[in-house]
């Protein structure tokens, strides 16, 4: 590998754009973008893919490192995989927004972004966005109240309590509610 070529560039060589190790080299100085200059076999690489995510993650610790701006150039087959998916959903929930349909009513998926950031609920499947365990997880992670339907957010307790504990006000919910 030559010492001049240090970044993942659409005028790298083919041959460097298709070695794995040369990638994640290049990864560990930027933000997970020039990853969508990897070949379209390493980008297809789960492997090589679960690899550069952790060394993005590293690069969070000192400079902004970005999941968001890798995926989208993964292939689409990888997209598919819910242990790739779960495995950017730890890093970036809010890309639930583009995960496959399948995928934004996977219970495991769904809650594993939410954790990360509650207005992820905001792209989970109709069916899971009325599921009370998703809604408090999701209040539980920041999501604000509009967010969730006046008829759940008013004849379940449950949720209610949970919003009062992340310190919203009981002036949210009907009155039923509050006794």
């Amino acid at each position: 590998m030559s010492s001049l070529i240090q970044n993942l560039e659409p005028e790298t060589p083919d041959k460097l754009k298709n070695d794995s190790e040369f990638i994640l080299a290049a990864l560990l100085g930027n933000d997970g973008v020039s990853f969508q200059y990897a070949s379209r076999e390493r980008r297809g690489d789960k492997s090589l893919v679960l690899k550069a995510l952790d060394i993005i993650d590293s690069a969070m610790q000192t400079t902004t490192g970005h999941p968001e701006k890798c995926f989208p150039y993964i292939s689409d087959e990888l997209k598919k995989d819910r242990e790739v998916v779960i495995a950017f959903m730890k890093r970036n929930g809010l890309l639930l927004k583009f995960v496959i349909k399948e995928f934004k009513n996977d219970y495991e998926i769904v809650s594993t972004a939410i954790k990360h950031n509650g207005s992820a609920f905001n792209y989970a499947s109709k069916t899971l966005k009325n599921d009370p365990n998703i809604i408090i997880l999701a209040i539980s992670n920041g999501l604000p109240l509009y967010n969730i339907s006046d008829k759940l957010k008013n004849e379940d307790r449950t949720i209610a309590y949970a919003a009062v504990k992340k310190g919203h006000s009981l002036g949210f919910f009907k009155y039923s509610i509050k006794r």
